[in-house]
């Protein structure tokens, strides 16, 4: 054919299976039957035991086998290859059907393929390696009409560039990945006896949880442990950072990584167990942050999807030991910036309790103060645990009862804080007087509530518990507010404040806020309200409190978006606070702050129902209406691209084979796809077609099944 380099026959024989290898019927059964169709593909990362598979599965079997190689990119070369492994002696040349680009050349090999005398496998290992347009162009046109006498077997660790979407929707796919070829514990107990090494059931389940069932990682550990006598201590100790382990990482996981992405996998590695596109491009800076976790996902193999969306992804348990270890040595100053960033996105995103973690990793003390501040029935435990008197005056016994009892204040449960109540330590009396006395005010036992809460308020005072003493004296203007109108709470803040530090008086003027907001006096909250971002600014917490639509899920939040909307005479602006606070409240289940906003509120909430937002049904609830139900609300009009995505939202189709259907980015896609949801008040894919059959404006059943698959 006078191609060069000359051809390693190598490349064309059925690798040996390494020693000590185990029968694993279920995935080799799994192989024969897809065999029974076209096209077969086991995708999986480097190490999980593909190329293993489809050897002992083909094994006795006529097969033609290439090892997929660089060269190979260069079409006329692949196709000498699968030629010389058609032949009936592998790498000897048969009746020649010479290569010629464009599209003649994919018709001539299906027809001569057509004539084969006998079926025959063609199995391609590591079809990943392939990525030039030629090469896979007539490959393509090969998957796509092969014809009875051959059967496609390709292994890959990345999806392979060809339309597997196409096949799917034909049924002519099989497909074998991860989590199939991630090993049974049955499988590592054989593994291990194997290698001549025996555990105890114990060991065997850490082993198995720590490497997720990665062939690699278990086959490592067993080499490891056939020259230890401490396996306990192996077991225990057992990582990513392993040398074993961290060598064929970096070899398989790292090295051929561009320079850009191992710097984004080294300083997202922090929050390796979920991350997602806005998280990570906040941590790494790196504005194609969502593009390198798509592409990661895509080829990394140790970057796992979370979602059918594609929105957040983990690092494989083993890769983010690694990568936590090379960021300790590498990145050891900048740590604590990047824990930073993390804090302030999650406390931005709601999530006070990741926020609080990497907070205190940064060694941010304000910025705990401020969660502390703005989170104090989510995270009421942990601040307690960060008390220095807990430490000293119960220990972390005390925490047990300490969370039961917020958790009846938050279900307004009176019974079951009296019980837990009980069982805390003397030491913590201010504390758990206080918790009592809120629930008591949320259960509707006024005359308790208020009893309670003075004495919470005098105890929190001697004990110079500040964050104490601002919350019952918060309550208790509250209290007085609701009985009395927001004049009877005057004196009770007054004196809260000359009693309290910088961070209470932040928290007794949005109190003061919350009391007026009550009692309908939005102007004078709004006031409050701007006191009380002094107050923070003046204790430097600024940052997490200036908007109050970054605060966590809860009343605090919701009331500091109410007096926004009903205090500020834009509409633009008052219909996003509205908005935002409806949000809120759908998040959280509160209702009760909605109850008194007054004739500018229920304008405010009919806005949201006329409008068909996407919290127009919580609106309606709100308002209590007694009309018949409304008329079904249409959409905004849907764009002709978002028409197009819509209609394709039934099928099969992932978000990549979508973008490859209307010859779009997967990232135009993913774009199409949010403004589909909003504009059908849809949380996925599968309400999104609900909502969009409902309103005519698809038909009621596509395809032959009518059903749904999420977007991946």
């Amino acid at each position: 054919m006078g191609i060069s380099p000359p051809l390693v026959l190598a490349q064309l024989a059925v690798p040996p299976l390494p020693p000590a290898t185990i029968a694993r019927p279920r995935l080799t059964e799994a192989v024969m039957r897809g065999l029974q169709g076209p096209v077969t593909l086991v995708c999986g990362p480097a190490g999980s035991g593909k190329t293993v598979l489809v050897s002992s599965a083909v094994g006795g079997t006529r097969v033609a086998w290439v090892s997929v190689e660089r060269e190979h990119n260069e079409p006329a070369r692949l196709w000498e290859a699968l030629q010389r492994a058609l032949a009936p002696e592998p790498g000897t040349p048969t009746a020649e059907l010479t290569y010629a680009p464009g599209p003649a050349f994919g018709v001539a090999l299906v027809n001569a393929l057509a004539t084969l005398p006998e079926q025959a496998v063609l199995l391609l290992d590591d079809v990943h390696a392939l990525r030039s347009r030629a090469s896979l162009a007539w490959l393509s046109f090969l998957v796509l009409h092969a014809p009875p006498t051959v059967r496609l077997l390709f292994s890959s660790r990345s999806d392979p560039v060809l339309p597997l979407h196409l096949l799917r929707v034909h049924g002519s796919l099989t497909e074998i990945r991860s989590d199939l070829l991630a090993f049974t514990e049955d499988e590592a107990v054989e593994l291990f006896a194997a290698h001549g090494v025996t555990l105890d059931p114990e060991q065997v389940v850490a082993l198995h949880r720590r490497t997720e069932g990665w062939a690699a990682g278990l086959r490592l550990a067993a080499l490891t442990l056939q020259r230890r006598d401490d396996p306990a201590r192996f077991v225990t100790e057992f990582a990513g950072d392993d040398r074993a382990v961290a060598d064929y990482l970096v070899a398989e996981a790292l090295k051929t990584e561009t320079p850009r992405r191992r710097a984004f996998l080294l300083r997202t590695s922090i929050v390796a167990g979920r991350m997602c596109a806005e998280l990570t491009h906040a941590i790494s800076g790196d504005p194609n942050s969502e593009t390198i976790l798509e592409e990661l996902a895509r080829t990394n193999g140790f970057v796992v999807p979370l979602d059918a969306q594609g929105r957040w992804f983990r690092l494989h348990r083993l890769f983010a030991e690694l990568l936590n270890a090379m960021a300790r040595r590498e990145l050891a100053g900048e740590l604590p910036a990047l824990h930073r960033r993390a804090a302030l996105w999650f406390a931005g995103a709601g999530e006070p309790w990741n926020a609080l973690d990497h907070a205190v990793a940064a060694d941010e003390p304000e910025i705990v103060g401020a969660l502390m501040l703005a989170h104090w029935v989510e995270l009421s435990a942990d601040a307690l645990r960060l008390q220095p008197f807990l430490d000293a005056a119960a220990g972390p016994a005390a925490l047990e009862p300490l969370v039961r009892l917020r958790r009846a204040r938050v279900a307004g449960d009176l019974a079951a804080a009296e019980t837990a109540v009980t069982e805390v330590a003397p030491a913590l009396e201010s504390v758990v007087r206080l918790d009592v006395a809120i629930t008591a005010f949320w259960a509707g036992a006024d005359e308790r509530a208020e009893q309670e809460l003075a004495e919470a308020l005098a105890l929190a005072v001697a004990g110079d518990v500040h964050w104490a003493a601002a919350e019952a004296a918060a309550h208790l203007a509250l209290h007085a507010a609701l009985r009395s109108g927001p004049v009877a709470a005057g004196p009770l803040l007054t004196e809260a404040r000359r009693l309290a530090c910088g961070r209470s008086v932040a928290a007794l003027d949005a109190a003061a806020g919350t009391c007026a907001l009550f009692a309908g006096h939005p102007a004078e909250a709004a006031a409050l309200l701007a006191a009380a971002r002094t107050a923070a600014l003046d204790a430097g917490l600024i940052e997490l409190l200036e908007d109050p639509s970054r605060a966590a899920p809860g009343f605090a939040a919701i009331e500091a978006l109410l007096i926004d909307a009903l205090s500020d005479d834009d509409p633009r602006v008052a219909d996003a606070a509205i908005g935002a606070a409806l949000a809120q409240a759908e998040a959280t289940g509160h209702r009760s702050v909605f109850k008194t906003l007054g004739e500018r509120g229920a304008d405010l909430l009919q806005r949201q129902v006329r409008h068909g937002t996407s919290h127009a049904a919580l609106a309606a609830e709100l308002l209590t209406l007694s009309d018949a139900a409304q008329a079904p609300k249409r959409c905004e009009p849907l764009t002709e691209r978002e028409q197009a995505v819509l209609r394709l939202l039934p099928s099969p189709l992932s978000a990549q084979e979508i973008a490859s259907e209307l010859s779009i980015s997967r990232n135009t896609v993913k774009t199409h796809l949010r403004s589909l949801y909003r504009k059908l008040d849809a949380a996925d894919r599968r309400d999104a077609v609900d909502n969009a059959r409902a309103q005519g404006l698809l038909p009621r059943s596509i395809g032959r099944s009518g059903s749904v698959h999420p977007v991946g």
